[in-house]
């Protein structure tokens, strides 16, 4: 009877870390799937729009530098929030990584995305040289060909997203 009943408790357990491994796994591919349409909208630099399209930055909030980006959301319910936008991925002083989007208008809309997050960094692929750095500046003319982020949870894992940005010219050359 006592096998039975330590078997019953350790089947349990494993139930118990399969959700918490389930509900980890969709967080992260929620995120992917939030972040993939933003970064595949960034705006390209232009001399006449005041919206920066991509830099890093330190906030009063945050230990980890955050990202300041310009989109095209696109159609949205509320009217503020459609077309060009800006955004803002950081961690606040919760461990919480935040997505927060707003208007010309300065109106925010803030999204919690996941729990948990002890850290992020930010890499940037150049066109240039092909090479991955980890400073994005606002003196930065083009908008890198890729982004990597990398999440450090407290739970001591760290998961890595990279996205491609589109390119507002590409260069080809005829031999």
């Amino acid at each position: 009877m006592s096998v039975l009943i330590g078997y019953y408790r350790s089947l349990l357990k494993t139930k118990g870390g399969i959700s918490e491994k389930k509900e980890l796994v969709e967080t992260r591919s929620s995120f992917r799937s939030l972040l993939s349409p933003i970064f595949s909208q960034i705006l390209p630099p232009n001399p006449e729009n005041k919206l920066h399209p991509l830099y890093i930055a330190k906030i009063p909030e945050s230990s980890s530098p955050a990202l300041y980006f310009s989109y095209d959301a696109g159609l949205d319910s509320d009217p503020k929030f459609s077309h060009e936008l800006t955004g803002c991925i950081f961690v606040n002083k919760d461990h919480e990584l935040c997505l927060v989007r707003w208007p010309l208008d300065g109106s925010a809309r803030v999204q919690l995305v996941m729990k948990n997050v002890a850290s992020l960094e930010w890499q940037f692929l150049t066109n240039s040289d092909f090479e991955w750095t980890e400073s994005w500046t606002k003196k930065d003319k083009a908008i890198p060909s890729a982004i990597k982020m990398v999440v450090h949870e407290k739970n001591l894992s760290t998961v890595e997203y990279c996205f491609l940005l589109p390119q507002s010219q590409r260069e080809v050359t005829y031999r």
